[in-house]
């Protein structure tokens, strides 16, 4: 009996090991995840497709080599990428103010004024000791018309320190709203290299101030301040309705990217009737792996935020990262979940048609390699924009899951695989010494 219950999971594990599914052929439409009809409009055969949020939550390949589109045949036809969306920017210099003061500018019974001299100044309305000294940065933006996509800071900073900037927005110096954080350091010796770029996720600064602040950080100087503005027509994010955010308490959200193309930003809106919450955000690729800070913002009564995710992933990988959304600590925290939405940029492509149609853009395989040509090889310079828009069918947008994963215990997922693998392979080793054991006795005879 004993033998056999051996045998039985050795066959086991050996079933195991030989149930992984042989990879899909890339060179057949059947193998991928999603289908799409595509119609061309009337003209050339050099077409422009808008790829459908749809397939962007299908790609499985870090490099989006698994689209293709196939013609009635099953036969492959010529494909270059054009994403990101090609578009011009410019940098665009303002005014920086020193603010000098004995007091940090979010400390109580301070305020804030500009002089003749053009520098701000922190005054303490109760008196403070001390020499003045920079603690933040004023900048003029409000003649920036364009969308914001980043803001570029000549910065100088001590060596060896981790430096939190904190950049906010306010029409009225009086009322701030935290866009995002961003942390900068150099080891000993080193030059500042180049200026500071904050990623500033195409916001409106038009009528605007920006203010830099660097917390009790002393040797910090700003020497000059730029904007980085898109100088084409902005791209519109495509919004995907997204649900399963979790509460860890009152003051931590968590939430899990899902699988696919990655979304450039979150969209977050308060729904459990708070008035303010300040927040910062973080993310982290594995559940191993530590927590990473990416930003900070303000969410208010029932006004959308934007939550930046441009340097969220590797570059190379679509692996799922986790998001922590935490409330600060001053305030009652998150009364329920936030209204949550990923927001993804635009991907579009060029398409020479050719072949018997029906046509169907395919996406999501892991294994496919890349096809793509080089957009001068279908299109002359230039000419993107001067072609056709081919049709894409898709159906409504899905509501998309973000759960956090659930902490596994020693029975859970993958390590229920890994323990039976780990007892299969003990119990063939064990059933391999008895049989040896067996044949001993019968040797010495």
């Amino acid at each position: 009996m004993i033998r056999q219950t051996l045998i039985g999971m050795a066959a086991l594990a050996l079933l195991g090991a030989c149930a992984k599914e042989a990879p899909r052929d890339p060179a057949k439409p059947e193998s991928y995840a999603a289908s799409f009809a595509v119609t061309p409009a009337e003209g050339g055969p050099e077409q422009r497709i808008t790829v459908p949020v749809q397939a962007l939550l299908a790609l499985r390949n870090p490099t989006n080599s698994d689209l293709r589109l196939f013609d009635a045949n099953g036969r492959s036809l010529p494909l270059a990428m054009v994403w990101p969306a090609a578009q011009e920017t410019t940098a665009q210099t303002v005014p920086a103010y020193p603010v000098l003061g004995r007091a940090t500018p979010s400390a109580d019974g301070v305020a804030l004024t500009i002089g003749a001299d053009r520098v701000a100044r922190v005054v303490p309305l109760a008196g403070a000791a001390g020499p003045e000294r920079p603690v933040a940065a004023l900048i003029d933006t409000r003649g920036v018309t364009a969308p914001a996509s980043a803001l570029l800071l000549d910065l100088g900073y001590p060596e060896g320190q981790l430096v939190k900037l904190t950049i906010a927005a306010s029409a009225d110096l009086a009322t701030w709203d935290v866009l995002r954080g961003y942390t900068v350091f150099r080891s000993g010796g080193e030059d500042v290299v180049g200026p500071a770029r904050i990623p500033l996720g195409d916001v409106s600064l038009k009528d605007r101030y920006l203010r830099v602040t660097w917390g009790d950080a002393q040797g910090v100087a700003i020497r000059q301040a730029k904007v980085q503005v898109r100088t084409g027509k902005a791209q519109q994010s495509i919004p995907v309705p997204a649900r399963g955010a979790r509460l860890v308490g009152t003051h931590d959200l968590q939430l899990a990217l899902p699988p696919g193309e990655g979304p450039v930003a979150l969209r977050i809106q308060l729904a459990g009737g708070e008035g303010l919450i300040p927040v910062t955000f973080a993310t982290r690729v594995g559940r191993e792996d530590p927590w990473q800070p990416l930003g900070a913002a303000t969410l208010r009564g029932e006004n959308f935020a934007v939550l930046p995710l441009s340097d969220a992933r590797p570059a190379t990988g679509m692996v799922g990262s986790d998001v922590r959304i935490e409330a600060d600590k001053r305030t009652p925290g998150f009364a329920a979940p936030p209204k949550v939405e990923l927001l993804y940029a635009p991907v579009e492509l060029v398409a020479r048609f050719s072949g018997k149609p029906p046509y169907r853009l395919s996406a999501g395989l892991a294994n496919a390699e890349g096809v793509f040509l080089q957009l001068e090889d279908i299109v002359a310079a230039g000419g993107v924009a001067k072609l056709p828009l081919a049709a894409v069918e898709t159906g409504s947008v899905p509501v998309v899951g973000i759960a956090p994963a659930q902490t596994g215990g020693p029975f859970a997922g993958r390590k229920v695989a890994l323990w039976l693998t780990l007892l299969a392979g003990v119990a063939t080793l064990a059933f391999a010494v008895l049989r040896l054991l067996r044949k001993a006795p019968q040797a010495s005879e």
